[in-house]
């Protein structure tokens, strides 16, 4: 069975991913019509029966499967697989005070480090943001705090943390142990142990 979209082969993606999540994904399947009631059924039965034969191949094999599809660059929201990777990573991404989600885009800087688009998902008055607002890059969700944000082609990555109302934005990028916090503005680059606070603006 191939996604419709991406033309990847679903088993493929299945085959080497958690077995609870294999039961997940075929769920998420259906309650996208994209399988019926009965295929749902024989596909669960196929994949765990399937399960021990997966197991058991070579660490090489597997290992070579898992770079091939980490390999993956940036893929669009309306593929089926990312849709579901996707939704499985907004929930972990997503608790009472958050004020985001990622998008399901993503870009490699040089050194491999992954960074994911984020968008508002509720008002953010101090910065004029509205829910459903584009924002920009984040390496994960312990970046963003509180209600700072992140807009334009910023980047945040490392340990980095953006908190309080603090915002970076433009080309900047925030990267290291850096501390961006309270009412700061950053369109600069801020790295190391660097620590920016109150009012402070940093600016190219």
């Amino acid at each position: 069975m191939r996604c419709p979209i991406c033309d990847r082969e679903i088993l493929d993606f299945l085959k080497y991913d958690n077995w609870i999540k294999v039961v997940n994904f075929l769920e998420f399947l259906k309650t996208e019509d994209q399988i019926t009631e009965q295929t749902y059924q024989i596909m669960v039965e196929c994949m765990l029966s399937f399960k021990e034969y997966a197991m058991n191949e070579s660490d090489e094999s597997d290992k070579k499967q898992k770079s091939l599809l980490q390999s993956q660059q940036e893929i669009e929201p309306e593929c089926l697989i990312s849709q579901y990777q996707q939704r499985e990573l907004n929930k972990e991404n997503i608790t009472k005070d958050k004020h985001f989600e990622f998008t399901g885009k993503t870009k490699k800087l040089e050194d491999e480090t992954v960074l994911h688009q984020i968008k508002a998902i509720r008002d953010l008055p101090y910065h004029d943001v509205k829910k459903g607002d584009i924002g920009g890059w984040i390496e994960k969700p312990e970046n963003l705090s509180d209600n700072a944000w992140v807009s334009g082609n910023a980047k945040v990555s490392g340990d980095a943390k953006i908190t309080g109302d603090a915002e970076v934005s433009g080309d900047a990028w925030v990267y290291g142990n850096a501390i961006v916090s309270g009412n700061a503005q950053v369109s600069g680059y801020v790295s190391g142990n660097a620590k920016v606070s109150g009012n402070a603006k940093v600016i190219e």
